[in-house]
């Protein structure tokens, strides 16, 4: 079956319809699929079964447009090598900011970005635009290599503007996921904030573990987040202030096993160190063994086989991590957490919405992670960002997420507009790196 019926038919199934529906008028839904063809792959020139299947598939991607009361449209985008290779170019020319700065000063820096997600966006945005244009909200489910990217640094068609300039993006793991958006289920109405953890913690001063963890013991150290304690303690002020009780957790008090035993809080928030392990090796050899699943919950260990699972080579690093596994969290066990009824999670940490991006799966990382355990709206960051940045983007983003009905994406992107317009004020220019990292990832409003 090619993958222009299957889309088709996915399209035109009931529970698609329901899906549309559930659109507002100014809202466009766009998910993205990365195809390999066999059927053009066999009835091309070159047959594969008669080379003795050395011939490779050819690749490609596609999307299809939902609107609210309008036919969906697939659309064909393009050879899949092509724009994997562009998606690397503008995620590099956006990551490696600080050295595109030293090298060309900032604002050549941003026109050589524009330049390269301009390219990008004539095979990504350009064919979809008479579709979308007239939408004030982007509703991205990704796939591939477009899991990883940053959609709002898009360009518009014939513009050097970007897609979060006239628009609000965000994503979502499945499109079914809008169906559940509605009222929510009860959560337990407090807030924790874990910020600051102390890495360097002995395993003494961390609290013990009341069970077996499938601890994740990493070849690095975490070093502090001297702005980490001031997000702290400035979210929870900010929460406060709109009524709602706040802990948090700081230092030796940040820990995992402070996380793991949580239960459907209203917002929970940890500033910290995120990492995806591309390499397994970074994961260290001297794993126990044999781990098993039964009614107390998992048991055991580690194999090398499993250091290859994407969602154990994730996760966030807390009290004692320098020191032991016992500090990290990976995102197998986030996955675990009961978010059910939660409003909002933020990991306020490096890459933590990075991890291994499969065709046909998304990402697998800590944001699959978070959608497991039923959040209903995350934001999560696509690179390393400085601590200062994050630390002033978090404080603004729930300043306005108080002042705009706790609308997510909003006040993300309000709270990105007036990080961009604090460093023009300062510098002149504004780089994407400084303040376009973070993404909603479920629920946009």
């Amino acid at each position: 079956m090619s993958p222009f019926y299957a889309a088709r038919l996915m399209a035109e199934r009931a529970d698609f319809s329901e899906i549309q529906e559930s659109l507002a008028e100014d809202t466009a839904l766009i998910i993205f699929v990365r195809f390999v063809d066999v059927r053009r792959s066999f009835l091309g020139a070159e047959d594969p079964i008669r080379n003795q299947g050395d011939a490779t598939f050819p690749s490609g991607y596609l999307a299809l447009v939902a609107r609210r009361n309008t036919p969906p449209r697939v659309v064909e985008l393009g050879d899949a090598d092509k724009i994997d290779a562009l998606i690397d170019r503008v995620t590099e020319e956006i990551t490696s900011g600080p050295l595109q700065i030293a090298g060309f000063g900032e604002e050549q820096a941003i026109e050589r970005l524009v330049r390269h997600s301009r390219e990008l966006s004539t095979l990504l945005v350009d064919p979809l635009w008479s579709r979308i244009k007239n939408a004030s909200k982007l509703i991205i489910v990704p796939d591939g290599k477009i899991a990883g990217l940053q959609c709002a640094l898009l360009t518009i068609p014939h513009s050097q503007k970007f897609l979060i300039d006239d628009h609000v993006v965000s994503y979502l793991e499945h499109p079914a996921d809008l169906l559940y958006f509605g009222p929510g289920q009860q959560n337990s109405g407090i807030a924790y904030v874990f910020a600051d953890p102390e890495y360097d913690a002995l395993p003494a001063a961390v609290e013990p573990e009341s069970g077996q963890r499938r601890q994740l013991n990493v070849r690095r150290m975490f070093a502090p987040l001297p702005g980490a304690l001031r997000e702290g303690r400035q979210i929870r002020q900010r929460l406060e202030g709109m009524g709602i009780r706040v802990q948090l957790k700081t230092k030796h008090q940040a820990t995992a096993k402070e996380l793991l035993r949580l239960e459907q809080p209203r917002i929970l928030h940890v500033a910290t160190h995120g990492f995806y392990l591309e390499d397994a090796t970074e994961l260290l050899d001297s794993l126990p063994i044999n781990f098993q699943l039964n009614e107390s919950g998992v048991q055991g260990l580690w194999t090398t086989e499993r250091q290859a699972d994407p969602m154990l080579r994730s996760g966030i690093a807390l009290a004692g991590a320098n020191r032991s596994g016992q500090g990290i969290v990976s995102a197998y066990e986030l996955g675990g957490l009961n978010l059910q009824g939660t409003d909002l999670v933020v990991l306020s940490a490096c890459e933590s919405g990075l991890g291994m991006t499969t065709t046909g799966s998304g990402i697998l990382g800590l944001r699959r992670s978070l959608a497991i355990s039923g959040a209903r709206s995350s934001i999560i960051s696509l690179w390393t960002v400085p601590d200062a940045e994050t630390a002033d983007l978090m404080d603004r983003f729930y300043r306005l997420y108080g002042a705009n009905n706790r609308q997510v994406s909003e006040s993300l992107r309000q709270a990105m507009f007036e990080m961009r317009k604090v460093r023009r004020d300062q510098k002149g220019h504004a780089h994407p790196y400084y303040w376009g990292a973070f993404i909603v990832s479920g629920d946009p409003d």
